[in-house]
């Protein structure tokens, strides 16, 4: 049992370290990020070194917890990154956009694309988002499926959803 333990805390402590390390040069890196508010957030760095954010994370007004600033953002620094190349909102709901405007505001964002969604669910808060993204220098465009986003030299990028025919609806 005791072996165990040891092993047990030797893996520990080398799965901790692992994400300080950069990610290896010519690969893709996924990751999902655990956060303390209902959310997702997933980064992905390119093989050529660039990071690309699907969703931004959950934010709690009451704790002043941002998953962006709180979870990503120091896992993003400590593997040596200071910008973000894409920023790709997948729907106006905030447990997937309520970090952006942290991203938008703390770093620089090269791009910031969103389906162009109007519907019910759409907030004057995340019409402000986009609005924000524009004045801090963020290339806007809307995608849909069948799109092919060109946001890094050595990655295809093809929308899968929504269809264009959804975002001419006026409903969830």
């Amino acid at each position: 049992m005791k072996r165990f333990s040891v092993f047990a805390a030797g893996l520990f402590a080398v799965l901790v370290a692992l994400p300080a390390a950069a990610a290896p040069p010519g690969k893709l890196t996924v990751t999902w990020f655990d956060m303390k508010v209902h959310g997702l957030a997933v980064a992905l760095e390119t093989p050529s070194g660039q990071v690309l954010l699907v969703d931004a994370g959950g934010r709690d007004e009451k704790t002043g917890y941002i998953a962006a600033r709180d979870a990503v953002a120091p896992y993003l620094k400590a593997r040596g990154h200071t910008e973000i190349a894409g920023l790709a909102v997948s729907h106006p709901h905030a447990d997937h956009y309520g970090g952006a405007e942290w991203w938008l505001t703390n770093w620089r964002v090269k791009r910031f694309v969103d389906s162009g969604y109007e519907g019910r669910a759409q907030t004057d808060g995340y019409r402000k988002l986009r609005a924000l993204a524009k004045s801090r220098g963020a290339e806007y465009r809307t995608a849909h499926a069948g799109q092919k986003l060109d946001w890094d030299k050595d990655l295809d990028i093809e929308v899968l959803a929504p269809p264009k025919e959804f975002l001419e609806l006026q409903s969830d």
